[in-house]
């Protein structure tokens, strides 16, 4: 079974990735829905990201990020979280396969470093929240692979409302 590609939302339903994503620049936003298009296909845990995409270490263990550097050299960062296990862990936590989970994303300037705190804040946290929740707090999306109509929108529109627009015309009843 192939690995899906879904959002975290938090408890008043809003998207930190969706938030992240709006602020960047389209080729960004783009090279992002293309490296997660890659990552889902090996599956992720084999999946070789050529600096793209990378495990995190030490207090980050257990997450990924998509590393792109943009205008001005700065760093753009999304980071995720796989989600597997066996049919029954999985059905528990609402999914009938395993998952990259897009939790948030970060930029920075060239050479700059995230605090530990500045990666608790906004990323462990919500890790943990993600990790605390059955069903799983996921966003009214899902990705369906390369080519999916709803990426396509997605990634397409500028703002979450453009997006939930968007997802709406792709008409797979999608949310």
């Amino acid at each position: 079974m192939g690995w899906n590609i879904v959002f975290y939302a938090d408890a008043a339903g809003k998207v930190p990735a969706s938030t992240f994503l709006d602020t960047c620049p389209r080729k960004i936003t783009a090279t992002f829905s293309a490296v997660l298009d890659a990552v889902r296909a090996p599956p992720p845990p084999a999946f070789s990201g050529g600096g793209k995409w990378e495990a995190m270490h030490g207090t980050m263990s257990g997450y990924y990020e998509i590393r792109v550097t943009g205008p001005g050299r700065r760093h753009y960062r999304l980071f995720c979280i796989l989600d597997n296990g066996t049919p029954q862990e999985l059905a528990a936590r609402g999914f009938d396969g395993p998952q990259v989970v897009v939790i948030n994303g970060v930029v920075k300037a060239n050479a700059a470093l995230f605090s530990d705190r500045e990666y608790r804040k906004h990323v462990r946290d919500l890790g943990a929240d993600y990790r605390s929740k059955f069903p799983r707090p996921i966003a009214g999306y899902r990705h369906g692979g390369v080519g999916c109509r709803r990426c396509r929108a997605w990634f397409r529109a500028s703002s979450a409302s453009e997006r939930l627009v968007e997802l709406d015309r792709a008409g797979d009843g999608a949310i």
